[in-house]
């Protein structure tokens, strides 16, 4: 993972998240090392914006890596909220924000998403979601789409799995799922938010 910034970062901070794998331990070993990538950015007064970056486990079906994942990630942010810093995450989550959304995806990727629950149920509860749960699951779903099936040769992005977080003091202005020009780049979409600091 990289952040680059216009802006001064004054440090970053990795941390490493938990994995466990249907691999032997020697196997475990060579596999990618998720992680969170925290930067902060200098504002004024003494105060910074916190920019996390993180990419959770999609291959971890039948452990509880995605709960652990999505729990430590959540602890770490909500710490900032809660000692009233400004913060934004960011990251491709591997997660749908509700197992419904499940029936747009072809039935060879179904499997790596739970039936019955997503363990980022407390993100859309406790922070602003660039894209709201509504917005996930409404009229225009599809145009927050994000994602596209690796095994199918006609890439169709089916579903939403890269999310923006914010802490609440932040004020959300703008965001968009860029998709024209960039459906040959990669099977993730790029996305942008537009956000205002407080004043004071």
């Amino acid at each position: 993972m990289c952040t680059f910034s216009k802006y001064k970062i004054k440090q970053a901070t990795r941390y490493q998240l938990p994995s466990a794998l249907n691999v032997s331990k020697i196997v475990q070993r060579y596999k990618y090392k998720r992680a969170i990538l925290a930067a902060e950015l200098p504002i004024n007064n003494g105060k910074y914006l916190y920019v996390l970056n993180t990419h959770f486990s999609a291959f971890a079906q039948g452990t509880d890596t995605a709960s652990r994942q999505a729990k430590m990630t959540y602890d770490l942010f909500n710490n900032l909220q809660n000692n009233k810093q400004l913060g934004i995450i960011a990251g491709d989550f591997n997660q749908l924000s509700n197992p419904v959304l499940r029936r747009y995806i072809n039935k060879e990727d179904q499997y790596y998403y739970s039936k019955e629950k997503t363990p980022l149920a407390p993100y859309f509860s406790s922070f602003q979601a660039a894209q709201s749960l509504n917005q996930t699951m409404g009229k225009y779903k599809k145009t927050h789409f994000t994602a596209s099936s690796t095994l199918q040769k006609n890439k169709k992005f089916n579903r939403n799995i890269d999310y923006f977080f914010l802490t609440r003091r932040l004020t959300l202005k703008k965001f968009a799922v860029l998709k024209k020009g960039n459906t040959t780049l990669s099977d993730h979409l790029p996305m942008m938010i537009e956000v205002k600091i407080p004043n004071k």
